[in-house]
């Protein structure tokens, strides 16, 4: 049940005709002001443990990154991208993260100068990157949507 509530509020929010990492920003941004705050994401975090069992499995991340990134034809429809994410902080590789380590997304892929606000930019910068593109910004991609 937790799995949809993601893709389900941004949908029903922000419509389709959005690219797949403008739905996941905005979907985090809760007070809509163009960037989110580690408080957001605290938020958005426990969304992932679908079981509520204070972990968030392989499985589940991948299960509400799925459900999140389907809603457009886009590059998170390959799920390599969501793993690489996972694996970036299951440090001790047993499959799982803790809420923190789960949080330490928010810093380490996202966060870039390290502010405590995740921008529009720097949320695109890093999703691209996470999609093998380096950082770059495909051509024709506005960050303005």
């Amino acid at each position: 049940m937790r799995a949809t509530i993601l893709p389900a509020l941004v949908v029903i929010a922000f419509g389709q005709h959005h690219t797949v990492w403008e739905q996941v920003f905005m979907s985090i941004d809760l007070d809509h002001d163009g960037q989110f705050s580690l408080k957001e994401f605290h938020v958005i975090i426990p969304k992932f443990d679908i079981n509520g069992d204070g972990l968030i499995s392989e499985a589940e991340f991948m299960s509400v990154w799925d459900h999140a990134t389907a809603a457009a034809h886009d590059l998170a429809r390959d799920d390599s991208a969501g793993r690489k994410l996972f694996k970036m902080e299951d440090h001790d590789h047993n499959g799982s993260l803790t809420m923190t380590e789960a949080m330490n997304i928010f810093t380490t892929a996202f966060d870039s100068n390290s502010d405590g606000m995740i921008t529009k930019q720097e949320f695109k910068m890093a999703w691209f990157k996470i999609h093998d593109h380096g950082g770059h910004v495909p051509t024709g991609t506005s960050i303005l949507g």
